[in-house]
């Protein structure tokens, strides 16, 4: 069956709005502002891989972790021909990996990617496993939906855009009328759409529904004192820059610095 993470060329190119870049170059900020010297970097639930390219570009030892095969084989793919070494490997964000070569300074999940925890304790053992891969002092940071949009006050991101590039479009369109929220589980029935082309001749369209968390910050609180790993949050940004906070006009990310205590 089609989806957007058998067609990581599609999903690339959809969230090539984002500039990894300069979110690479933030999380390497927050690391040297909380005192971390950044040698060795995790990204979990990586995807395509932008932020681990991003990260290798730097000059970092790195490791990036997804699920989907189809997702780590382009990863592979295209940081081999990057002249890029990173160590994809398939695993479970809940559970990670206790044989990576390695442990970490940093760590990060983005792109909204802990929202497909819908669970109190899949959240937890996330929390858990990425503990387990962190150096002492090392810090993880997670991206997710702000809080505007998960209360319904406003939407702070885009629902639908175009992206082309080299011959190749799509159309992405993120949510749909139908979906239904359970506030009582705060999970959200989420349709992605996705329309693609490629020199003009239309490609099958794929369409999918995703069981979506809506985590609010005092969720995610709970969850790290729950969770028993002595994770505390550190930072709250609202945007890639350390100087926009979580309630500032200009937030559109609820992005979470976390550190172990002890």
């Amino acid at each position: 069956m089609s989806s957007t993470y058998t067609r990581p060329d599609l999903y690339q190119l959809a969230f090539s709005y984002r500039d990894f870049e300069a979110e690479a170059e933030f999380l390497r900020k927050v690391a040297a502002r909380h005192g971390v010297d950044v040698e060795c970097f995790l990204e979990l639930a990586c995807g395509p891989g932008d932020h681990s390219m991003a990260m290798a570009r730097a000059g970092l030892q790195v490791a990036a972790l997804d699920r989907s095969e189809e997702m780590i084989a382009y990863l592979a793919e295209r940081s081999a021909s990057a002249g890029l070494e990173i160590e994809a490997v398939v695993g479970d964000m809940r559970e990670a990996r206790p044989d990576f070569e390695r442990r970490f300074d940093l760590a990060a999940t983005l792109i909204g990617s802990v929202d497909h925890l819908t669970a109190n304790a899949d959240f937890c053992n996330h929390l858990r496993a990425v503990a387990r891969q962190l150096k002492p002092g090392g810090i993880y940071v997670v991206d997710m939906v702000h809080p505007r949009t998960v209360f319904g006050v406003e939407p702070t991101t885009e629902t639908s855009w175009r992206m082309e590039r080299d011959g190749l479009a799509v159309e992405m369109q993120w949510g749909g009328e139908s979906d239904v929220f359970d506030p009582i589980a705060e999970v959200e029935r989420t349709t992605v759409t996705l329309h693609a082309s490629a020199h003009g001749e239309s490609l099958p369209t794929i369409r999918e529904e995703f069981p979506m968390r809506r985590y609010s910050y005092q969720t995610v609180q709970a969850l790290l004192e729950a969770s028993g790993t002595g994770f505390e949050c550190l930072a709250a940004y609202g945007a890639f820059d350390l100087e926009v906070s979580l309630g500032d006009s200009k937030a559109w990310r609820m992005i979470l610095v976390l550190g172990l205590s002890g």
